[in-house]
């Protein structure tokens, strides 16, 4: 067999074509795991707290939260899936530094990042900041429409590769 730059390419995009496929399925099986959080099923912390930062993630329009506290170097994460649910005004207002807070952290955090420190529950004065039941509406919507996307993309790919054929195809026979 001989090699050239054709198989080379054809080698390449075969690679490409299998790492693409991998991230997709590890993406969607972490999506598909993903349960329903229930306050029994996550770690509750009493912490002091220190200060909350907005984290913009890199290459996106979407933002998490990092809190931290008086107590150690521990950082815990509100995921940009939940910023929504989190009522970051009144917690600002209502928590000031050194108060004692509860924190829940998920258990489970799915394939991607499994010692993360989730944040998915924070009650401060008897007050809980964030609402479990969006998150979980989040996470359900999540199964739904992520899963879509996936599969509506590759049939858009695959119709604008056949129309560009058809279209090269048509330009040959008019030349």
């Amino acid at each position: 067999m001989e090699f050239n730059f054709k198989s080379f390419e054809k080698a390449v995009n075969i690679c490409l074509l299998i790492f693409i496929v991998s991230i997709i399925t590890w993406f969607l099986a972490d999506i598909f795991i993903t349960q329903k959080i229930d306050i029994k099923n996550t770690t509750e912390l009493e912490i002091h707290f220190k200060e909350i930062v907005k984290q913009k993630i890199q290459g996106k329009v979407s933002y998490s939260y990092d809190i931290y506290n008086e107590d150690n170097e521990e950082v815990y994460k509100i995921g940009a899936d939940y910023t929504g649910c989190f009522e970051l005004d009144n917690f600002l207002q209502n928590v000031k530094k050194d108060d004692l807070i509860k924190i829940y952290l998920n258990k489970n955090n799915g394939l991607k990042k499994p010692n993360l420190k989730s944040v998915v529950g924070i009650v401060a004065n008897g007050k809980n900041y964030i609402d479990l039941n969006c998150i979980n509406e989040k996470i359900e919507s999540n199964k739904i429409y992520i899963p879509l996307i996936f599969c509506i993309l590759p049939v858009i790919f695959i119709i604008s590769i056949i129309y560009n054929r058809r279209k090269n195809r048509k330009e040959k026979t008019n030349a």
